[in-house]
């Protein structure tokens, strides 16, 4: 008798955390998988947790913020945001996408600081199995820059999942990676390549489609939330195929039918061939990783938000010559 691997054996009867893991407005698809695991594959509880760095266009502020700047949640080794709850940076202020998802579930929603590095990170996780006994975490990238090398030309954003990455390698859990290249980083071909990379080590464990008939369900969620990459599953259930621009035309994002597919890779396999990752787990704090990814020279989010605010400042400050 030929014996086979039963996915649904996977999540069955589990407690289980998914992480938006690549930044804020992956929270909205985190919580899209948490309904499908929970409908097609036994998961007895599923949280969306959320990673607290927003886009520019949120919070133009290089960074993510504080938990000192985050007001009326409950602040402990995470972060538990209600719909009432924001971050004041002093000039302005903004309501982060973990707080619109608590309005949607009428409940807290647990979201993860970056401010301690890669250890409080970990103490966050290691709350969370105490506050709501989980037992499995997923680690939720839109769009695959988690598989990146670090050293990529198109990529922006590396040091949010690789963080993640390296504070999951420690616990029972997995990465999951949605509609590759969605977020216009990484090419579609070269997301895939790097999962078939995995497949040769054993690293790729299976995956899931996203069905038709989430897809009402699937708009009405993403379409409260401010993100463009968790909105490209949506066109590709509609049979969209073809190239979206994305960010006020500066990324071009290829969409078809594989923008539905959800790829299960083992934390393991790919934090061991993440050379920034594995530089990063003994971080203590986010300047702590910051440095690290320089020594490796590789450009980060914190890097590129920079020099946008700094350009920024620059040009309201300049005043031209009568």
């Amino acid at each position: 008798m030929l014996s086979y691997f039963n996915p649904a054996k996977m999540f069955e009867n589990h407690r289980v955390g998914i992480i938006g893991i690549g930044g804020a407005g992956d929270i909205a698809s985190a919580y899209v998988i948490c309904k499908v695991l929970k409908d097609f594959f036994g998961v007895s509880f599923c949280i969306p947790i959320a990673v607290l760095w927003e886009r520019s266009i949120i919070d133009p502020i290089a960074g993510p913020p504080p938990k000192s700047l985050i007001k009326g949640a409950k602040i402990s080794e995470c972060v538990y945001f209600s719909s009432e709850s924001y971050v004041d940076r002093g000039l302005y202020r903004y309501r982060p996408q973990a707080s619109i998802l608590a309005s949607i579930m009428n409940d807290v929603v647990p979201a993860i600081t970056l401010e301690y590095g890669v250890q409080g990170y970990r103490k966050c996780l290691d709350e969370l199995i105490s506050n709501y006994s989980v037992d499995c975490f997923v680690g939720l990238d839109v769009g695959g820059d988690i598989l990146a090398d670090g050293w990529e030309d198109c990529l922006g954003s590396p040091l949010t999942d690789a963080i993640g990455l390296a504070a999951l390698s420690s616990f029972n859990s997995v990465i999951a990676v949605l509609a590759p290249g969605a977020d216009g980083e990484l090419p579609q071909e070269y997301v895939l390549s790097k999962i078939s990379d995995l497949a040769k080590l054993n690293g790729y464990i299976g995956s899931i489609g996203l069905w038709s008939n989430y897809l009402s369900y699937i708009e009405d969620v993403v379409s409260k939330f401010e993100t463009e990459a968790s909105k490209i599953p949506i066109i590709a259930l509609k049979g969209f195929e073809g190239i979206k621009s994305i960010r006020g035309g500066l990324r071009k994002v290829k969409v078809n039918i594989v923008s539905t597919i959800l790829f299960i890779l083992n934390t393991k396999t790919l934090y061991r061939r993440s050379r920034l990752a594995l530089n990063l787990t003994s971080t203590k704090n986010l300047a702590e990783a910051i440095k690290k990814a320089e020594e490796l020279n590789i450009i980060t989010e914190f890097h590129s938000e920079l020099r946008r605010m700094m350009a920024s400042f620059a040009n309201k400050a300049y005043k031209p010559q009568q």
